[in-house]
């Protein structure tokens, strides 16, 4: 999964993900919130995502909602 991003839109998100107990550690890294491990990085305007482990039952369209949703602008 990609996303483009700009770098103020990935420091957004990255401050929003830290108030949900996410923690982005620099521009890559992994990710592992109930049962799903993700890992990303991010260069230039690019951020790539792949799911590394999750559970059977959580479906991959699941996640990607999921991970659109933390990657969002929305407040």
């Amino acid at each position: 999964m990609t996303l483009t991003l700009t770098r103020s839109q990935f420091d957004a998100a990255s401050a929003k993900l830290l108030k949900q107990g996410v923690i982005l550690n620099g521009d890559s890294g992994s990710i592992t919130k109930e049962g799903v491990m993700i890992t990303y990085a991010y260069f230039g305007d690019t951020l790539t995502i792949e799911v590394r482990k999750k559970p059977f039952f959580v479906s991959d369209s699941l996640i990607e909602s999921t991970i659109s949703k933390w990657f969002s602008m929305e407040v």
